[in-house]
């Protein structure tokens, strides 16, 4: 019987407590926990509109980044991208709370553009009509365009289509193929209210044969007086065909400079070319052979490259007019897109045989005028 009451007593004892924990149980808030039911944290290049779908109500939502556009609706938080004008991905810290305070973090991704133009397909020919497709891809809608008539593009299954008129001008011309952002993207992209901008990317198309240039010009150039003092000096230059590679830079009709054309290009000239023989005494010849100068050329400072193979540029530029240019790179603050002869006893230009200055003409300029 005392074992019996005992029994008893701890049954009686063990539904009590649990009558307790039942009702401690039942009388407990339960936490409004956030929990996510779906979500596509991902963006293409262009942007858009994405959503997240929560299982309770979202009280707060923001990016840590400007980019993310972040508005909450009840249970979902909806996140608004524009166009990612960065080659580099780029991703932002999302953060959704309750009213709990409870929060979850989720990182957002977009991908970074890529577009332009292959740059090794420069097109540098001569006057003939000219076809050329190639391979062009990007992950945004673009618009290819030519800026001059003579050129057509079209654009079908990533292949880019170039068609350049034969040239009859009887002058070299230049043009240039764009590749700008097309309306599409920048309206996708106005879903966020603001305006992308994107460097256009180009490709440059030549047509240029030695016979466009073949003509006369004006040259504006410094020289030296016999004081040694820096004087300014016209001259008239004419470029004569040699044949399809090789022309004659006349000036003055005193100086001959064997030049090499490149097509779509202009010319290369080097130092080293004879210019002129005068005939000092009846058995003594000096030989005028060009040189390379320093554009800072000045009593104390006459630096000019003798020697051979050195190259003075006289290329186009974008209007299609003559330019000397610097091919050197020496130095950034000293270049050398200058030429002149110096005397020589024999046609082999070393510091041996140089006689002196023949002719400087220090940072010349060409104007076409015929």
């Amino acid at each position: 019987m005392k074992y019996i009451n005992r029994f008893l007593k701890s049954l009686i004892l063990a539904t009590c407590c649990f009558a307790f924990v039942a009702c401690s149980d039942e009388n407990t808030p339960t936490t409004n926990t956030l929990e996510i039911e779906a979500s596509n944290t991902f963006f293409n290049v262009e942007g858009g509109r994405k959503e997240v779908l929560l299982a309770n109500t979202a009280a707060k939502a923001y990016a840590q980044d400007s980019w993310l556009h972040v508005q909450t609706d009840g249970k979902k938080v909806v996140l608004t991208a524009g166009l990612n004008t960065s080659t580099q991905s780029r991703n932002t810290l999302l953060t959704i709370k309750n009213e709990a305070g409870d929060s979850v973090r989720l990182n957002i991704l977009q991908e970074g553009i890529y577009y332009g133009l292959p740059q090794d397909q420069t097109i540098l020919e001569d006057d003939k009509a000219i076809e050329r497709n190639m391979r062009v891809v990007s992950n945004v809608a673009m618009d290819y365009k030519a800026t001059e008539d003579w050129i057509d593009v079209s654009y079908t299954n990533n292949v880019l289509t170039i068609k350049v008129k034969e040239n009859t001008t009887g002058r070299p011309r230049v043009g240039w193929v764009t590749a700008s952002l097309s309306p599409q993207a920048l309206n996708a992209s106005s879903i966020t209210g603001e305006q992308p901008t994107l460097k256009p990317d180009s490709l440059k198309v030549v047509q240029a044969s030695i016979d466009d240039f073949v003509g006369t010009y004006s040259q504006t150039a410094l020289t030296v007086d016999s004081l040694q003092q820096l004087i300014p000096i016209n001259s008239v230059v004419k470029i004569e065909k040699v044949n399809d590679k090789t022309a004659n830079f006349v000036v003055d009709n005193t100086y001959t400079w064997e030049i090499s054309f490149v097509k779509g290009v202009g010319f290369k000239m080097s130092n080293g070319k004879l210019g002129r023989v005068t005939q000092k005494t009846p058995k003594i010849k000096w030989y005028s052979l060009s040189v390379l100068v320093a554009d800072d050329y000045r009593n104390g400072h006459a630096t000019a490259i003798n020697g051979v193979n050195d190259i003075l540029p006289l290329t186009m530029n974008k209007s299609g007019e003559l330019i000397f240019e610097d091919a050197l790179g020496l130095n950034a603050e000293r270049t050398f897109k200058s030429y002149g002869w110096n005397f020589y006893s024999t046609t082999k230009p070393d510091l041996g045989t140089l006689q002196g200055v023949d002719k400087v003409f220090i940072q010349p300029k060409l104007t076409r005028t015929n």
